[in-house]
């Protein structure tokens, strides 16, 4: 949210009421005088590091090293690298699952489903889900289309019918 005021404005975040910047009006626009990450100030002018948060903001958080191939003259042998909040929370990974090779030892012992949509792009909006049925043993796999979700259970009457037979 931005509260503009006569001579300057304030940046604050809309969910938490939190301030993260503030600005001066000049001559008809406003300046962003300081920015507020996680309790630390970065004002957008003055000292070297300022210039290179500033920098690195403007660019899109680009790597450490690629700053001081653009900016040589802002580094010096003990420039330390930016550390962003938001840089780190995105090179953040999922915690994948352990690979696991083992299979049942018959057919439709274990079945995996699931089911996906709604499709954005169906056409004519005919069919909006699906679900699929994957036998653990053979790795076959059915795939039934649906109209609305509540047709799962039908479907899946339908497939339970199918492999007694």
């Amino acid at each position: 949210m931005v509260l503009i005021f006569s001579n300057f404005c304030i940046l604050q975040d809309i969910l938490t009421k939190e301030i993260i910047g503030c600005s001066t009006e000049r001559e008809g626009l406003y300046y962003v005088d300081e920015v507020i990450q996680k309790g630390h100030v970065m004002l957008a002018h003055g000292t070297v590091i300022r210039q290179l948060w500033l920098c690195y903001r403007r660019l899109g958080h680009p790597s450490f090293g690629y700053l001081k191939i653009l900016f040589p003259s802002l580094f010096t042998s003990n420039t330390k690298p930016i550390k962003c909040e938001t840089c780190i929370r995105a090179k953040n990974h999922k915690v994948t699952f352990p690979l696991n090779n083992n299979r049942v030892n018959s057919a439709f012992s274990l079945v995996h489903s699931d089911v996906w949509g709604p499709a954005l792009n169906s056409h004519n909006n005919q069919f909006q889900y699906f679900v699929l049925f994957v036998d653990n043993f053979s790795r076959m796999t059915w795939i039934y289309f649906l109209k609305h979700k509540s047709e799962v259970l039908d479907k899946f009457y339908a497939f339970y019918q199918m492999i007694h037979t």
